[in-house]
């Protein structure tokens, strides 16, 4: 953990106040940019200032930037560091940010420190602005972006599949009055960002109301729209956000009219705006945001009340027609005591959203507005939701996450679910394509080459790999470990294991002993069939290793094997043989004498997979 990130700093949310200050103030910046001559603007790079450091203290500014961010934020930033080491970059994964700041400190995920683009720009002048405020504001009247003071927290935005989502505006709202807090005020803005497709991009989403600790609903219509209780794996209540008489599903969308489509219902700038992000072939990059205004308020809230909301971004026009781009939950609640207080925006899923929010998407679909018209349909899908961004995943992890989605994509049909896995493909190949450890061989040639490995030398790989990879440092060399590292733990599973008993004498005074194996590693076990064994019979015990081996994803080295012999027996089965085997020293047998019997086992894998 960088050492700047101190346990108790608070993680900043970004609604309202200090988000909203910093977005201006980014937006100015870039406008700044664009109207300053060469002569003044930023460098590709400053080389000799990016390298001034103090070890993990973090990098000086470079100083064209510098003095550009100094004059449009009336403010000394020469004690600005930033930090740009792969812990900076794990940090900033793990929030799933593009960047974030603490104090003077702003700490970078791999490649987002870009200055000489106008992207690049804005993310640097959003950070620096938290700088600013968090050292105490900017000064009054002056030509600078007014900052407001900030407490010393961690700031930054929320990210999904598709972009980012921020507010303009998170406000509690207080009764006519201003006595009393009823709900909250929120403009809420989703940016698409590459590799996001799509000529229109519509806000929907879900709603829950809770008033004294029971569910509410404002009409009969609402109430048919929401999910009924007893359903397992989702929140009773909830349903989708529309005026009862509305049918199209679109926040921004007014009444749809018969002909209408979720993409062709007129908007209204009171509910907010769809967005888009594509390329034109002859207008070239088109881009806008979209924008959810809502004023959610129960007048008076009480005691023990609530509305919470998840929203969720989708492509209603062009190539990605029906591919959900993420979900952020936002809402508000009050305690026993009644007083009030905001969620903080936060993700709800990196791509579809929650089978909460499909399941109400089902119900909207079959039901009716309150005139008793037919609902435009959601796009509605059975993948199950996540929070995992491909910027928090490893190199190797993108490269085995791709694998998979390939595999899965094989054997999909034409529909949302399949469109929104091709999302998740470009999504992750769009990260893998950013990263500077790409490997030098395929996941692919690795699994060919674990196929040619005798099993013992594949077990022995599996166990010194983990160690070899703890070893290294990032880059190409690390990946192409870790990618074998995936295809001999997928190989192992397909193997078997030969454990032969060999009875020299029999537990029983006479006849056979009934013999079975029993065998396990870590958490898995496996039980042989019974085979009655005479002195000096023998069995080859055929035992699948997938039995024993779950398989990947596993990051140590592989626990021990036991083994254990008995003969069956009617007043109690009796234990004859017991050894605990490393996986690397076999094959290899021993002989053990118990209870007046003698066995001899033997481990062995040879010519057989």
């Amino acid at each position: 953990m960088p050492r700047f990130l101190q346990p108790k700093l608070k993680l900043s949310q970004p609604h309202g106040g200090a988000e909203a200050e910093a977005d201006r103030a980014a937006d100015e910046a870039v406008r700044a940019l664009h109207d300053t001559p060469p002569a003044s603007g930023f460098p590709a790079r400053d080389g000799a200032a990016e390298q001034a450091s103090e070890g993990s203290g973090g990098q000086v500014l470079p100083r064209r930037i510098q003095r550009f961010m100094e004059a449009r934020f009336d403010a000394d930033l020469g004690a600005v560091r930033l930090h740009r080491d792969a812990g900076a970059d794990a940090a900033a994964r793990a929030m799933n940010a593009r960047a974030f700041t603490v104090g003077r400190d702003i700490a970078f995920a791999s490649d987002e420190f870009q200055p000489e683009t106008p992207t690049g720009c804005r993310l640097l002048a959003h950070e620096m602005a938290h700088v600013v405020q968090q050292s105490g504001g900017s000064p009054a009247g002056r030509r600078s972006p007014q900052l407001h003071a900030a407490e010393r927290s961690i700031q930054r935005a929320v990210r999904t599949l598709g972009g980012e989502w921020d507010t303009t505006k998170y406000d509690v709202v207080q009764d006519a009055a201003g006595t009393t807090d009823i709900g909250v005020d929120i403009a809420l803005n989703f940016k698409p960002e590459d590799p996001v497709d799509a000529e229109l991009i519509g806000l929907t989403q879900t709603s829950r109301t809770i008033i004294g600790g029971k569910l509410a609903f404002p009409t009969d219509t609402t109430r048919r729209r929401a999910i009924p209780a007893g359903e397992k794996g989702v929140e009773e209540g909830t349903k989708i956000d529309r005026l009862s008489a509305y049918g199209n599903p679109l926040y921004a969308a007014t009444s749809p009219g018969v002909a209408d489509t979720l993409a062709s219902t007129p908007t209204s700038a009171f509910w907010g705006q769809h967005g888009w992000h594509y390329n034109d072939p002859l207008s070239g990059a088109q881009h806008q945001d979209a924008i959810l205004k809502d004023t959610p308020t129960v007048d008076p809230p009480g005691a023990n009340s609530s509305q919470n909301f998840e929203s969720a971004a989708l492509a209603v026009k062009g190539s990605q027609d029906g591919t959900y781009y993420g979900s952020v939950t936002w809402g508000w609640q009050t305690d026993a005591a009644g007083a009030l207080s905001k969620s903080p925006l936060a993700i709800g899923s990196a791509g579809v959203p929650s089978a909460t929010f499909m399941r109400a998407a089902e119900l909207w679909n079959t039901n009716t507005t309150s005139s008793g018209t037919a609902t435009i349909n959601l796009p509605t899908s059975s993948l199950p939701a996540n929070t995992t961004l491909p910027s928090s995943r490893s190199t190797s992890d993108l490269v085995i996450a791709i694998a998979r989605v390939n595999s899965e994509l094989a054997s999909m049909l034409p529909g949302t679910d399949k469109t929104n896995k091709e999302f998740e493909k470009k999504a992750l190949a769009f990260e893998l394509a950013k990263r500077a450890d790409q490997p030098t061989l395929s996941l692919a040639d690795q699994e060919k080459a674990a196929t040619l490995l005798a099993t013992p030398d594949l077990i022995k790989r599996a166990d010194a790999l983990p160690a070899e990879i703890a070893g290294m440092a990032a880059g190409s060399a690390r990946t192409d470990k870790e990618l074998e590292q995936e295809a001999v733990k997928r190989e192992i599973p397909k193997r078997r294991m030969l454990i032969t008993v060999h009875v020299h004498e029999t537990e029983d005074t006479f006849g056979a002993d009934s013999v079975y194996v029993v065998a396990w590693s870590g958490f898995l076990a496996t039980r042989t069939s019974v085979v009655d064994l005479d002195n000096g019979d023998e069995h080859a015990f055929v035992v699948p290793l997938s039995a024993l081996f779950a398989g990947p994803p596993l990051s140590h080295a592989f626990p021990s094997l036991f083994v254990r012999a008995y003969d069956e027996d009617w007043e109690g089965d009796d234990l004859m043989f017991d050894k605990k085997w490393d996986w690397s020293g076999l094959p290899a047998e021993e002989t053990q004498s118990r209870d007046g019997g003698k066995y001899t086992v033997r481990i062995d894998f040879a010519q057989l997979r």
